[in-house]
């Protein structure tokens, strides 16, 4: 399943760019770029699915070290029987951060190109409140 996705992924961005380069489709680019972009964090989150379990330990040990050896294997027996269910809700959270992250740094870039045109128009500065 997740090489057709890939396929059709990657087969949709090698023919779309340049038909939207061609065509100078501003809306096109900005869709291909913006599911460029998801898809690099969706990859970014499942390769950082390798270090989970190293950071969990680490995390445990330095949170846990002026407790109980026992209360330390409890801890890790805890995390590894619930690893599926945790990773399931890193990769929610990771998925809304970055998403919510990207969002709001895409809606300033457009802000300040807007500020920018209208300065470039109307050849002054302009105040509003931020």
């Amino acid at each position: 399943m997740f090489g057709v996705v890939s396929t059709v992924y990657g087969l949709a961005i090698y023919y779309l760019l340049p038909y939207g380069m061609i065509n100078q489709s501003v809306g096109l680019l900005a869709v291909l770029f913006f599911v460029l972009l998801e898809g690099l964090l969706v990859g970014l989150v499942i390769l950082s699915y390798s270090f989970d379990f190293l950071l969990e330990t680490l995390l445990a040990k330095a949170a846990l070290f002026w407790a109980d050896p026992t209360d330390l294997q409890l801890t890790l027996k805890n995390l590894s029987m619930h690893r599926m269910q945790n990773r399931q809700t890193s990769m929610i959270y990771a998925l809304s951060v970055s998403l919510v992250i990207m969002i709001s740094v895409g809606f300033n870039l457009q802000i300040n190109a807007i500020k920018s045109d209208f300065l470039n128009y109307m050849g002054g500065d302009i105040d509003i409140g931020g």
